[in-house]
């Protein structure tokens, strides 16, 4: 607006300075002045047209000059005023968006925390599962080994009671000058059979 004044200011001066040739024009001559009057005598003919003049300017400017000028400065000051609201608006938006993409970012850590929760824990599952079967496998060879271990040494114990208990019989034949019969080898047997067993046991 400032400069709006100071164009206002420009045509004034302007309308003045048009009106003053015509004002001359208009003026008496020098011998008219000299018999007619001093400094002070005012001529009414003169003004007359100055005002005239100035109106028809002021009406040519108001009707031409000045809806043009103050139409494009209320043009401007209005998309300024647009500009202004727009790039208001739009950090708003900036701001709302910023905010919105704050929040599913959190939301996105804490479900990957979640899932790196849930597949520590599930991890930690299978490990302990995996550390279960392989004791209980370990527990049943172990188990199995030992009872075919077991198994084998009572088949050899078995075996040695046998062949020691005939070798005894033929020992005892020999010693008591006589052949003993099946019947005696068996009881011997059985005897030797189940004394090594009671050692065995204990």
């Amino acid at each position: 607006m400032p400069r709006l004044n100071q164009f206002f200011a420009c045509l004034i001066a302007l309308a003045l300075g048009l009106c003053l040739p015509v004002a001359a024009m208009a003026a008496p001559a020098d011998g008219e002045a000299a018999s007619g009057g001093g400094l002070l005598s005012f001529d009414i003919g003169s003004y007359i047209w100055k005002i005239i003049i100035f109106t028809v300017f002021l009406i040519v400017l108001s009707k031409f000059v000045w809806p043009p000028i103050l139409g494009g400065l209320k043009a401007r000051e209005a998309k300024q005023r647009s500009d202004l609201q727009t790039a208001e608006d739009a950090a708003k938006e900036a701001q709302k968006t910023l905010a919105e993409y704050k929040q599913q970012l959190a939301e996105a850590q804490k479900q990957a925390q979640r899932i790196i929760d849930e597949s520590r824990l599930a991890a930690q599952q299978v490990a302990a599962q995996v550390a279960s079967e392989a004791e209980a496998r370990a527990k049943a060879n172990l188990d199995r080994n030992a009872a075919e271990i077991r198994t084998a040494k009572e088949q050899a114990i078995s075996e040695i009671y046998a062949q020691t208990a005939e070798l005894s019989t033929q020992i005892a034949g020999k010693i008591l000058g006589r052949q003993l019969n099946a019947a005696d080898q068996q009881s011997l047997v059985n005897q030797s059979l189940q004394e090594l067993g009671d050692l065995n046991r204990n």
